[in-house]
């Protein structure tokens, strides 16, 4: 995600770049999914402009030991959020994407 704008020139100025796409990158990033434990606030905060909190799935970097303790009470504290944007993330998108 950090390579957006990198992407985004080399697909205006490499013709061979889009030979097998129709959108671009940009376009792309925003119809994948993320997670949110960019263990930290200002990296969260540019994932929520770049491609939406609706984009966004609580995480936890399970089986792995460098996750949080409460990974939900990380993305809660995030002051620069909104608290929409939070219930996006700590659930209601999974909600929608698996259909529950």
């Amino acid at each position: 995600m950090f390579r957006s704008a990198s992407d985004e020139q080399g697909a205006s100025v490499r013709p061979e770049s889009r030979l097998n796409t129709t959108k671009s990158p940009s376009d792309y990033f925003k119809s994948l999914y993320y997670d949110c434990l960019t263990h930290g606030y200002d990296e969260l905060e540019f994932l929520v402009n770049k491609v939406g909190a609706d984009r966004i799935l609580m995480g936890s970097d399970f089986p792995f030991d460098m996750g949080l303790d409460s990974p939900a009470e990380w993305v809660d504290g995030a002051t620069n959020l909104s608290a929409n944007e939070k219930d996006m993330i700590l659930g209601a998108n999974a909600v929608r994407l698996l259909g529950l």
